[in-house]
């Protein structure tokens, strides 16, 4: 997974001389293997100033290369099709296999941005920091690497000493790891989360996890003439259509896929034609046959306690699950 720092955070990042408070906290980058820009002759001695350097110094390139449908918008890369594209979306920025039907990580989304997260603190700190200008300045939250209570106004400075923003942090332990290849090792430590959220099955073998999610199809409206409503959509799927996509993806902002939709209930993938079809396929019966409601005490009501559960994670203390 990428990040891209504004030009505001780079000046930041100089102005707090980054390198040494970075050797201070005992996170060093590790030198010795050089990255070359592929837009110029200038090399890096890690792969987060490079991506830096190209965000900032090669703007037009970068823009150019945004405008093609078969470029990857959370890295800023180029792929030959849309097929690899969706592979490598997979692959490197939900951490799954390249031919996943579902994320096989547990994640966390945010229910107002629906920006995602492989790390649940990490949303909370995120709630707290994008959601809430009004207290951030008084709030106090815990550090999602170290656990010290840190103030939610200074948590972009503190993440930098862990080097959480650079690209090769794992974003589920928040390792800082030497670089993108040794990223993708260290991953295969981290066992696939093989979980249905439909009914609670769990598995270890992805074969026998897929061939599960599949059973779950109702076979009930293969024909595709069912419509679903367009808010249950809206509600089922991240990122939604109104989420702000950007390049900017890892630390407190979060990951937003642009050419594939999660669905919240199952962690399914599917392209953006393809929604109604999967809620059709695995959703339907809960949504059409259940009698059951499940509310918050806000007053609204959801077909799936999933979706309660998000909804009420967003205001904690304000909204809560509906006993009645």
């Amino acid at each position: 997974m990428s990040l891209f720092y504004t030009n505001r955070e780079v000046r930041m990042i100089n102005d707090r001389k980054r390198k040494k408070e970075i050797s201070d906290a005992g996170d060093e980058e590790v030198l010795g293997q050089m990255y070359s820009c592929d837009f110029c002759t200038d090399e890096y001695d890690s792969e987060t100033e490079l991506h830096v350097h190209r965000k900032v110094k090669h703007r037009e390139q970068v823009a150019k290369i945004l405008t093609e449908d078969i470029s990857c918008k959370i890295c800023i890369s180029q792929h030959k099709d849309f097929e690899e594209l969706l592979k490598h979306t997979k692959s490197t920025h939900l951490l799954s296999s390249e031919d996943a039907e579902h994320v096989h990580r547990e994640i966390f989304i945010c229910d107002i941005c629906n920006r995602m997260y492989f790390n649940k603190k990490m949303l909370e700190v995120h709630t707290q920091y994008m959601h809430d200008p009004v207290h951030k300045y008084k709030l106090s939250g815990s550090c999602p690497k170290c656990n010290k209570q840190i103030q939610i106004k200074h948590v972009w400075f503190h993440f930098q000493r862990h080097l959480i923003q650079s690209v090769a942090c794992c974003q589920i332990c928040l390792k800082k790891c030497k670089n993108r290849a040794d990223l993708q090792e260290h991953l295969r430590t981290h066992p696939n989360y093989y979980h249905c959220t439909l009914c609670g099955y769990e598995s270890k073998v992805k074969e026998s996890f897929t061939a599960h999610m599949q059973a779950h199809n109702s076979n009930l409206h293969e024909s595709g003439n069912i419509a679903i409503d367009e808010s249950i959509l809206w509600k089922c799927f991240a990122p939604r259509k109104n989420a702000k996509k950007s390049t900017c993806s890892m630390g407190i902002k979060g990951l937003c896929l642009n050419d594939l939709f999660v669905c919240v209930l199952c962690r399914g993938l599917c392209k953006e034609k393809e929604k109604a079809a999967h809620i059709a396929k695995y959703h339907l019966v809960d949504i059409v046959a259940t009698k059951k409601r499940y509310m918050c005490v806000c007053g609204e009501q959801f077909f799936n306690n999933v979706l309660l559960k998000h909804h009420v994670f967003k205001l904690k203390g304000e909204h809560k699950v509906c006993d009645a």
